[in-house]
C-alpha cells in the first residue's frame, strides 16, 4: 500500500497511522504531534499534516469554549427583564428559566450569534442581556466557534469520503 497524501509505497516499518482521522501516511507527511483534547486524548500524538492543521482550533475549542457553553451565563430577557440561563445542551444552545424549564432551543450549525451594544446579544433573533460586556463577549466568541465546529462535516464521513475518491484514483 502507499502513503494516504504522497502516494509514495511503503517499504517495512515505514508506515504510520494519523490518530485523528487514521489514514495511513509516510514518515514526511505525518511528522507531526499533538494532544485531541476534543477526542479527549492529553498526550502529543501523531498526526497527518492535514489534521495538524486542524488541531489547534479542535483544541482551543474543547479547552475554552466547550467549558464555559456547557457551565453556561445567567442572562436578562424580555421586557421584564426575566433571568434565565444560557447554555449548551447536547448539540443545542438552550434558554432556561429559573426552574430549568426550555424556554428555547438552537441547533448548533443553525446558530447566529451577535453582541449588541454593552451587555445585549442575539441569539437567532432572541435578545439577551448579559451581567458584563466581557462575559457576553466570551460565550459569543465560544457559540460561534460551537457553531463553526458543528457545521464541519463528520470527520468518519470526511475520511470515508477521502478514501473512496482514493480508490477511484487508483483504478484510473
Amino acid at each position: 500500500s502507499a502513503c494516504f497524501n504522497c502516494k509514495i509505497q511503503f517499504g517495512i516499518g515505514s508506515r504510520h497511522h494519523c490518530r485523528r482521522c487514521g489514514n495511513t501516511y509516510c514518515a514526511k507527511c505525518s511528522s507531526n504531534r499533538a494532544p485531541l483534547l476534543l477526542y479527549g486524548i492529553k498526550t502529543p500524538e501523531r498526526l497527518c499534516d492535514s489534521c495538524f492543521a486542524l488541531t489547534p482550533a479542535e483544541n482551543e475549542l474543547a479547552a475554552t469554549h466547550l467549558p464555559l457553553l456547557e457551565r453556561g451565563m445567567t442572562c436578562a430577557m424580555g421586557f421584564f427583564k426575566e433571568m434565565v440561563i444560557v447554555k449548551l445542551s447536547g448539540d443545542a444552545i438552550v434558554v432556561l428559566d429559573k426552574g430549568t424549564k426550555p424556554r428555547h432551543s438552537f441547533a448548533l450549525p443553525q446558530l447566529s450569534v451577535e453582541a449588541e451594544g454593552k451587555v445585549r446579544m442575539s441569539i437567532n433573533n432572541v435578545k439577551l442581556d448579559a451581567v458584563g460586556t466581557r462575559d457576553r463577549d466570551a460565550f459569543v466568541r465560544a457559540a460561534k466557534a460551537a457553531a463553526a465546529a458543528a457545521k464541519q462535516p463528520d470527520l468518519a464521513t470526511t475520511v470515508d469520503t477521502a478514501r473512496k475518491k482514493q480508490k477511484y484514483d487508483y483504478a484510473k
